[in-house]
């Protein structure tokens, strides 16, 4: 299912906006965990730092470079993490994959449950942006071990 042109229209301005000011960027003194992923084939590098108490990500930041859809991704990553464990954080990972995705699986998630993760939407059209918007998510991954 494609799109209406208002919701891709909001969408982009989302993305735009997140890339021009984005959310928790910037180094995160005392955090417990990290993790760093590199795509070379465009060049993006994503630094997600998150802070966790008792199982609990308590913040998360992220640093790097790269495209308006990786650094809003990893905007929105870092505002729907705070107060999740670190398993519904990877639960939430693997329910974005899913929704991004162009397969059957896509149906199987529930945009309500994303929040403004859909945000996102908009990269299922642009097959070669998924790795974009995704990198952040895998450098979730990275910091939690998984």
């Amino acid at each position: 299912m494609s799109m209406s042109p208002t919701l891709r229209d909001l969408y982009q301005r989302r993305i735009l906006e997140l890339n021009a000011r984005p959310q928790n960027f910037g180094p995160l003194p005392g955090h417990t965990h990290e993790g760093t992923i590199h795509n070379p084939l465009c060049g993006d590098v994503v630094t997600l730092r998150l802070r966790l108490d008792d199982g609990m990500i308590i913040e998360a930041r992220f640093e790097g470079n790269g495209c308006a859809v990786s650094r809003a991704s990893a905007s929105l990553l870092t505002l729907a993490l705070a107060g999740k464990s670190s398993a519904q954080a990877l639960a939430l990972a693997g329910s974005l994959q899913r929704f991004l995705s162009r397969g059957p699986e896509h149906a199987e998630v529930d945009p309500a449950s994303l929040g403004e993760l859909v945000s996102l939407e908009g990269v299922r059209e642009v097959p070669a942006r998924l790795r974009c918007a995704t990198l952040p998510w895998e450098a979730l991954q990275a910091a939690l071990g998984s």
